[in-house]
């Protein structure tokens, strides 16, 4: 589409993947976005904006997965199969929209008109990436309570088929019933069914704790990126008003 090929000549801008500077601006370097159209930063805007608001949406829905879902009736193997799925996309969503807003904050640098936008949609993005992290941080530790309740419950399963194995073979020493012992037997198997569920459901569980720390990690990784970026620009702005001014003296 129109609004695809104006966003990938945008992130073509930013020259071996690296976000140009409004110092680099200064010393006519960096790439070149002041040929970007102004449709073309409309665009990357209009993407943004609804990435952030999609990464509101899913944020909250994992939020409300964990709060009223896991540990309950609910929480079973398809429900921790698409949570897994949201955490994936979620994660990779943010990552995609932290390079649209480096590369943003790069055209921003050439063009006035849409720095208050920018820097609207960075911090929001910012706020964001808060919340996500505080989500992840939840889900986790509810995650490690309920694996550790899991064991206990295993510890407590396999406990009871050895002393059910263990009152069989006594009943079976004293001649006991064959509806007894039957009785015996089917119970044995139902607790080795119960292991077995238990068992999958606390590798679900590792499998998920691995899966949002891996998404708490590239979370770091891009608030670390806006914070340096944050700082970088207002660094560079400082140079470039301070030139400014001694341009404005001299010219006096």
């Amino acid at each position: 589409s129109k609004s695809d090929v104006n966003q990938n000549r945008l992130l073509r801008t930013c020259s071996n993947g690296r976000l140009m500077s409004f110092a680099d601006i200064g010393r006519g370097g960096g790439p070149r976005t002041q040929e970007i159209s102004s449709d073309s930063a409309d665009g990357l805007i209009r993407t943004v904006e609804k990435a952030l608001r999609e990464l509101t949406v899913q944020t909250a829905n994992i939020r409300t997965t964990v709060d009223t879902k896991l540990g309950t009736k609910k929480d079973d193997r398809e429900l921790r199969s698409k949570l897994k799925v949201q955490v994936e996309e979620t994660q990779a969503l943010a990552k995609q929209t932290g390079l649209n807003v480096r590369t943003l904050g790069a055209l921003a640098s050439t063009k006035t008109e849409i720095q208050a936008v920018y820097v609207r949609l960075r911090n929001q993005f910012q706020e964001i990436l808060l919340n996500m992290q505080r989500v992840s941080k939840a889900s986790v530790d509810k995650q490690k309570e309920l694996l550790a309740e899991g064991r206990a419950r295993e510890q407590k399963t396999k406990e009871a088929i050895v002393e059910a194995t263990s009152v069989s073979d006594s009943e079976e020493g004293e001649s006991a019933s064959l509806v007894e012992h039957s009785r015996r037997r089917q119970q044995q198997q139902e607790l080795q069914a119960q292991i077995h569920q238990n068992e999958i459901e606390l590798q679900d569980r590792e499998e998920g704790i691995q899966n949002i720390e891996t998404s708490l990690r590239e979370i770091g990784k891009i608030m670390v990126q806006m914070s340096t970026l944050v700082e970088q620009q207002g660094h560079d702005l400082d140079l470039m008003e301070d030139h400014l001014q001694v341009t404005v003296t001299r010219t006096a």
